[in-house]
């Protein structure tokens, strides 16, 4: 698990610890380990798809160097599923479906589901966490939210491919179908122009609009 310098990283290790004490002491507990999530139907604009959404309106020409892992939201459910009914495998820890971007792959990703250029910078991640640090201490007194936050630049830092825990056999599927249906979804409920949605306005796989 580590001991993580990040808040929210801190708070999952500590949870953690809390569920494999429970394993130990032979209590019938699953971890699951989800993927940084896309994916159309989204109530609340969580951060994964809030961030696609600010890449696509031009606020994030800057990124951290390094990767992350991403997965479909509906793959991830299925997963859950699985694990719930007991028809995944029997591991005491499953990673989600997921592909392991680097940031530049991700952007790539972005542009070919897209069609549009969306010019970027890249540095190292560990040299932008003080940034990080100071765009979170001006969100507290300034009303708009800055799309730099340090949590994301430390995960791009410090994230590795997953190895080993993906026993319920349910594997990611293409990560161009994932951009795809969440772009168009974005673009159908109004959070993205279908200049900002590029050809993946028109390009939405059955059932995602609206």
């Amino acid at each position: 698990m580590g001991r993580p310098r990040e808040a929210y990283l801190a708070t999952k290790a500590a949870a953690e610890a809390v569920a494999r004490r429970h394993q130990q002491q032979g209590a019938p507990v699953v971890i699951s380990y989800p993927p940084a999530l896309l994916g159309p139907h989204d109530p609340y604009l969580g951060d994964q798809n809030a961030r696609l959404r600010n890449e696509l309106r031009g606020l994030m020409p800057l990124w951290p160097a390094g990767g992350l892992p991403v997965g479909d939201v509906r793959d991830t459910a299925a997963m859950h599923a699985a694990l719930v009914t007991g028809t995944a495998g029997g591991a005491a820890r499953q990673f989600g479906p997921q592909h392991f971007l680097t940031t530049r792959q991700y952007v790539q990703a972005v542009r070919e589901s897209t069609g549009r250029k969306l010019p970027a910078m890249y540095l190292p991640a560990r040299a932008m966490l003080p940034f990080g640090l100071l765009t979170g201490a001006v969100q507290h007194v300034w009303p708009w939210h800055i799309p730099a936050e340090y949590g994301a630049v430390y995960t791009c830092a410090v994230a590795a491919p997953a190895e080993g825990g993906t026993e319920h056999g349910i594997g990611p599927r293409p990560l161009v179908e994932t951009m795809t249906d969440t772009i168009a979804w974005l673009h159908a409920r109004g959070h993205l122009t279908r200049a900002q949605a590029g050809r993946a306005a028109a390009g939405a796989v059955a059932g995602v609009r609206g």
